[in-house]
């Protein structure tokens, strides 16, 4: 009866510890944001990474979370063993810049969801670059259309009224 208690104890203590990641490395496989939003009312961003905790990779049971600009996401690990996060922002709240994505295990996150006091160091900083995002011309077609209308009428009547005279 011991026995099993002292493997149920370690099997316990191996689940909660052992996901851990020492001197964590990430290497950005790909990063990803919309840059035309003519007609989108949102700006997708999507970065794709690998992690290497003290050089190899982390156990498959282990979770990874992310912060971005107060956000909280889930980082999402693919068939091929790399990891992925995304989010959206509406249009008018995205800025052209580095975006700063904090990743953070499971031991350190609920301080981080919480926000009580002084937040832990995350494990590693991904940036993702956004160029911008076009969202169209800054005169329709048809103001231009409008506008040149007017000058060619003004023109076509100034003209008229020169030969009348």
């Amino acid at each position: 009866m011991l026995n099993k208690f002292f493997i149920l104890l370690v099997g316990v203590l191996a689940t909660v510890y052992g996901n851990s990641c020492p001197s964590p490395t990430v290497t950005i496989l790909k990063g990803y944001t919309t840059t035309d939003a003519s007609i989108l009312t949102n700006i997708a961003f999507v970065s794709q990474f690998d992690i290497k905790c003290g050089g190899s990779a982390p156990p498959a049971t282990a979770n990874f979370y992310a912060e971005v600009g107060g956000k909280h996401l889930n980082v999402v690990r693919n068939n091929k063993g790399s990891y992925q996060v995304s989010w959206t922002e509406e249009i008018p709240k995205t800025l052209r810049g580095d975006y700063k994505i904090n990743i953070y295990d499971e031991e350190t996150f609920p301080q981080v969801r919480k926000g009580r006091g002084e937040l832990p160091q995350p494990l590693v900083t991904v940036t993702l670059n956004h160029p911008g995002a076009y969202v169209g011309p800054w005169l329709s077609s048809e103001h231009i259309a409008l506008v040149m209308g007017v000058f060619v009428a003004y023109v076509a009547l100034s003209c008229r009224s020169k030969l009348l005279s």
